[in-house]
């Protein structure tokens, strides 16, 4: 999925949890270890493509000074529209490393894959990102405890 969009990516994701579920309602695996399942699939669904683009800018990423032109308070977060040193504008708007503080004419750090396979980011302060694969970790293990107490209970209705 590393090829993929983030969004499309997802989607993927959601469709292979939405089986996941289906599988298990006609399994008759039980409603409360389902939604377990379907909650935690879906939070893994959502997290991954967020944490393989985090991954591809941490390895293959290059990091550079950005001007900010605007900055914007919408939707409980800062935005900075920036462009690059010699005028030209980068697309995607920046929301990390964009706060209150921040002013236009000020210089932002920026990181972005060369081959354009993934938007550009801001740079965080230190310690202002979460550990996705730390999380994402955490709730694979969960989803795989949860599906296989799933089974088991559907494998034990058959009898």
């Amino acid at each position: 999925m590393a090829g993929l969009p983030a969004a499309r990516a997802a989607v993927c994701a959601l469709v292979g949890a939405a089986a996941l579920v289906l599988y298990l309602l006609i399994t008759r695996a039980g409603r409360v270890l389902t939604a377990v399942v379907a909650g935690l699939s879906t939070g893994l669904a959502l997290m991954v493509p967020q944490a393989t683009a985090e991954a591809v800018l941490a390895q293959s990423g290059e990091t550079t000074a950005v001007i900010v032109t605007a900055a914007s308070y919408e939707s409980d977060r800062y935005f900075c529209s920036v462009r690059h040193g010699d005028g030209t504008a980068v697309a995607a708007r920046l929301w990390r490393g964009c706060d209150a503080s921040v002013q236009p004419g000020e210089s932002i750090g920026m990181v972005y894959d060369p081959k354009g396979r993934i938007a550009p980011r801001g740079i965080a302060a230190s310690g202002d990102a979460p550990n996705r694969w730390l999380q994402g970790a955490v709730l694979a293990g969960l989803l795989a405890l949860a599906s296989y107490a799933a089974v088991v209970r559907s494998l034990g209705r058959g009898r």
